[in-house]
């Protein structure tokens, strides 16, 4: 949440991120930080997986192991 100059809050949205990476531990890792800062995650271990949410959805960012 940010606070404009009249001391009122605003909300930016953040990017949609998608993550793919056969190590579980990495996808949530990444997963919780990124969640934390408040960006909405999908992570994938099972690349058709991710290839079908890729289709379907619009990311902001891809991380790819």
């Amino acid at each position: 949440m940010l606070t404009n100059l009249e001391g009122g809050q605003t909300s930016k949205t953040k990017a949609k991120i998608l993550i793919i990476d056969d190590d579980k531990d990495i996808t949530n890792l990444f997963s919780i930080f990124l969640e934390y800062n408040g960006y909405s995650v999908e992570a994938y271990t099972n690349p058709m997986e991710a290839i079908n949410n890729f289709r379907k959805n619009s990311h902001g960012l891809i991380i790819i192991d």
